[in-house]
């Protein structure tokens, strides 16, 4: 073998590395839009619940844009939401869409008071970490047997919103009027 034929073997093994398999390829673009739409029917859901108050005078509902910037999706434009209840200001903001565990996430923050909401596969009740020790032959087969699994819990049609609660054992509890009314009132209380 020359050293030709070697060296353009090497650089087409690196080359090949930087190249993602069909099965793994993401639509950024269309991640993005589909995140900007699930925090805006969060947001909606949640004016929703809170209509009854907000029609009163008894709560505010103020929205203003945010930027954020993730990775792979870059800069983009999203609404935060401020929950005014007399002279205390809760913020719902979103975090991101690229996440371990969970399409997206939106905080819910009170001073240094934060709940998580994960929209998630409607089936998980909470996130683990698994170690796994295998051959360098069974690698690629596990890693795309991992990957089609990741891409399955994050259908969009499977996808809802949930309560995350603080680590180390995260567990999603359901989210609807009540439980969302519960941590507004625990995240607003003074500790």
């Amino acid at each position: 073998m020359n050293k030709k034929n070697t060296f353009d073997d090497f650089v087409n093994a690196e080359v090949a590395k930087t190249k993602k398999p069909e099965h793994i390829k993401e639509d950024w673009e269309k991640r993005k839009k589909d995140w900007v739409k699930q925090t805006q029917d969060f947001f909606q859901k949640i004016r929703l619940w809170l209509k009854e108050y907000t029609d009163s005078g008894n709560i505010k509902l103020e929205s203003s844009e945010i930027t954020i910037n993730e990775e792979e999706l870059g800069s983009y434009k999203v609404d935060e939401l401020n929950i005014v209840i007399g002279s205390k200001v809760a913020k719902l903001t979103p975090y991101g869409t690229i996440l371990i565990g969970a399409s997206g996430r939106i905080d819910l923050t009170y001073g240094t008071n934060k709940i998580k909401f994960i929209l998630t596969n409607k089936d998980l009740k909470g996130i683990g970490f698994t170690t796994k020790i295998y051959s360098n032959q069974a690698k690629e087969k596990i890693e795309k047997e991992n990957k089609e699994e990741v891409k399955k819990m994050q259908k969009t049609t499977n996808l809802e919103w949930k309560i995350a609660t603080e680590p180390p054992i995260i567990t999603f509890k359901s989210l609807d009027k009540e439980s969302f009314l519960n941590v507004l009132m625990a995240a607003m209380v003074e500790k």
